[in-house]
């Protein structure tokens, strides 16, 4: 497992991580989650996987919290594990035996995940938010999620996808920040936080910040790194600031209304 740090735009300070898998083939090399976990969910193996990656996080980070590191993780879930109980009663027993508090682990499922079989996941995700751990919305804007969906839905952060932030880099589609102006206000109505994935650039860090955008993550603050370099990573990004911490609007955006919501992480 590689972590990837999530950071609060108002102060710079890493929030959190996201737990991405890696899977070096002895003879193809490094091979993308988006080929074998696709591979997985139709063979029948994701449940192996995502015991395993579950298994490997929440060990992680009792490591972790004997050396003074108490940091949230974040782990993807498959549409195909949050459809019965079987994953809550996993995390429960992971989090009890390795002495975790549920607080520090985050789960992320997919926009298309969500909407799919809402009978059947929603009461996942209650029984996930009794134990503690909080739910993401991941790659939101790219499905079918309807507002009164959201508004019910049991979850506490929405992801926005990189297709619509990488639309703010300079010189990108007309009315970008618009569109994600319109996100940031409909999250922070329902409580929800609110983070950008695929951040490359201070450019379009610093137009996330005047939208009201609470957390990010991307290559400007960090790739994957193995857990041995967490700590180090931890350190080195809370020596950065960012470069404008007010909260001035884009001309963009000027039009429309947001309420700021607290820093969770």
């Amino acid at each position: 497992m590689h972590y990837q740090p999530k950071v609060a735009l108002a102060t710079g300070r890493t929030v959190g991580f996201e737990a991405l898998m890696r899977w070096r083939h002895p003879t193809r090399g490094l091979i993308a989650p988006t080929v074998f976990v696709p591979l997985a969910e139709q063979s029948g193996l994701i449940h192996d996987i995502t015991r395993f990656a579950l298994t490997e996080c929440v060990t992680q980070l009792a490591r972790w919290r004997t050396e003074g590191h108490d940091v949230p993780v974040a782990v993807n879930l498959s549409a195909h594990d949050v459809t019965t109980s079987h994953v809550v009663e996993l995390i429960e027993s992971l989090l009890s035996d390795h002495a975790v508090p549920a607080a520090l682990l985050d789960v992320e499922i997919t926009e298309t995940a969500l909407v799919a079989d809402r009978s059947r996941v929603v009461p996942v995700l209650e029984r996930l938010g009794e134990l503690g751990v909080r739910v993401a919305i991941d790659d939101f804007g790219i499905g079918n999620t309807s507002i009164s969906q959201l508004r019910d839905l049991p979850v506490d952060e929405l992801k926005i996808d990189r297709l619509f932030v990488s639309d703010l880099r300079e010189g990108g589609r007309d009315g970008a920040e618009v569109v994600v102006q319109a996100m940031v206000d409909l999250a922070h109505s329902f409580g929800l936080r609110v983070v950008a994935e695929g951040v490359e650039d201070e450019y379009i860090a610093r137009i996330l910040r005047g939208l009201g955008v609470d957390h990010a993550q991307g290559f400007l603050y960090s790739e994957a790194v193995p857990a041995a370099q967490v700590p180090q990573l931890r350190a080195s990004l809370g020596e950065r600031h960012p470069r404008h911490t007010g909260t001035t609007r884009s001309p963009a955006a000027a039009g429309t209304v947001r309420t700021n919501s607290p820093d969770q992480g």
